[in-house]
C-alpha cells in the first residue's frame, strides 16, 4: 500500500475519526520529524523545509493497511505565537488523553543537543501518558560514529531514561531504519 496523507487538524473537532492504530511523532521544531517519517516510508510525504514551525496542526499518514502516523507541530519554536503554541497544546492534551487508537509515540531528538528543562518537560509528558516511548536520536550522520555512544549515554541520562529506548536514526545514511520500524510494528 502506498502511504497517504488523510487530514490536517489544526482543532479538535478536525480530528479524523479514529479508525486504526497510531502513533504520534513529537520533537522540537527543526530536528527533523518530517524526514524521520519520510525515510520510514521510502517516499517524501511529509512536507520537510529548512525553516522551523512548519507542521501547522497534527497530520495523519495513513502509512499501512494497519497503521497510521500522526505528525505532531514542534515545540520550543519562539517565533510562533502564544495564541497558536496554546491552541497546539489543548489539541496535543485532547489527542493523547481521548484518542482510543493512540499506540505510541516516537520522540524525535537531535543527537547534538544536551536536554534542557523543556526536554524534561516532555519526557514527563510522556511518561505521563503510559503508553510506549521511544526517542530517535537524529542527525548521527552529522558526528563521527565514535561520539555516538557517548552522546547517547549523555542524552539517556540526562533525561532519565534506559538508552534502550534511544535509537540513533539518520535520513540520509539510514542508520537505526530497521530498528525503529521493529519498535513501531511492536
Amino acid at each position: 500500500m502506498k502511504p497517504e496523507f488523510i487530514a490536517l487538524a489544526e482543532i479538535k473537532e478536525a480530528l479524523p475519526k479514529p479508525s486504526l492504530p497510531e502513533i504520534a511523532f513529537v520533537g522540537r521544531s527543526n530536528v527533523g520529524k518530517s524526514s524521520l517519517i519520510n525515510t520510514l516510508l521510502g517516499q517524501k510525504i511529509a512536507r520537510t523545509s529548512s525553516t522551523p514551525g512548519r507542521t501547522q496542526g497534527l497530520c495523519f499518514y495513513r502509512v499501512k493497511k494497519n497503521l497510521i502516523f500522526v505528525d505532531f507541530p514542534g515545540y520550543g519554536y519562539a517565533k510562533t505565537s502564544k495564541t497558536l503554541r496554546e491552541q497546539w497544546s489543548v489539541l496535543a492534551e485532547h489527542y493523547f488523553q481521548n484518542r482510543r487508537t493512540f499506540r505510541g509515540t516516537v520522540w524525535i531528538y537531535d543527537l547534538r543537543r544536551d536536554p534542557d528543562a523543556l526536554d524534561q518537560q516532555m519526557k514527563e509528558w510522556l511518561f505521563h501518558q503510559q503508553k510506549p516511548f521511544y526517542i530517535a536520536l537524529t542527525k548521527c550522520d552529522i558526528l563521527g560514529r565514535g561520539e555516538w555512544q557517548k552522546r547517547l549515554k549523555l542524552i539517556a541520562e540526562g533525561l532519565g531514561v534506559s538508552h534502550k529506548e534511544c535509537i540513533l536514526f539518520s535520513s540520509k545514511t539510514k542508520e537505526g531504519l530497521k530498528k525503529l520500524w521493529n519498535k513501531i510494528e511492536k
